[in-house]
């Protein structure tokens, strides 16, 4: 009886395998090679195609701090406008009070100073300083000498001269653009005023941050 010889195909995840089950020698066919009498299909090996992973994240961006900007002081300064309805014109006012009090004796005690500044076609420009209680010891016509001292700089004179309203006492000072100039660029105030019945006393300001220009236009009289 001729050899017979049987192969046994066996499948497997690698290879497909042919067997020979008698037989002392096995020639193998193309594409298979021998191993342990056995006629092994070779069968090549496919990778499976790598997958690109994604690239890692960036590291968090750390949050931009948010910064307050630097609050900035309130001004001392009020200001108001005013309208004369029969004349048809408008003044404005900008006023400031002394930051101490003094105690100006008699009746009246402790006290403040006020300065107002005001400008329009009804007044032209002025510099009103007044008490809040009590008066200022200054002529009419002739006026009197008020010292000032702004920020660090050296004491200062302006001339001045008092209201003519017994009701309303008050100084008006006479160089108004010297004076607002230098309000305008200064933080701090020192002012010194004949009182009627202490003499002179000193009052100081916070006077930073006015926004104030001059009035330029006619002036219309009553």
């Amino acid at each position: 009886m001729q050899n017979v010889y049987a192969f046994v195909v066996l499948f497997s995840a690698a290879a497909i395998t042919v067997a020979c089950s008698k037989g002392k020698s096995l020639e193998c066919g193309e594409g298979t090679i021998e191993r342990d009498h056995k006629c092994v299909v070779a069968t090549a090996r496919v990778d499976s195609e790598e997958v690109p992973s994604a690239p890692p994240s960036p590291p968090p961006v750390p949050a931009t701090p948010v910064i307050d900007a630097p609050a900035v002081p309130a001004s001392s300064w009020q200001y108001q406008s005013e309208t004369d309805k029969m004349r048809g014109v408008t003044s404005d006012f900008a006023a400031t009070i002394s930051t101490n009090s003094v105690d100006i004796g008699g009746p009246y005690g402790q006290v403040e100073l006020r300065i107002l500044l005001r400008k329009g076609p009804k007044f032209g420009n002025d510099v009103v300083v007044s008490l809040s209680k009590g008066q200022v010891s200054c002529a009419m016509f002739d006026g009197c000498t008020v010292a000032v001292r702004f920020d660090e700089h050296k004491v200062e004179t302006f001339r001045a001269v008092a209201s003519d309203s017994p009701l309303h006492p008050a100084l008006f000072i006479r160089n108004v653009s010297g004076f607002v100039a230098r309000l305008k660029t200064a933080k701090s105030l020192v002012m010194e005023i004949p009182t009627f019945t202490a003499g002179t006393r000193q009052f100081e300001f916070d006077v930073a941050g006015l926004e104030w220009d001059l009035y330029k236009g006619k002036v219309v009289r009553d």
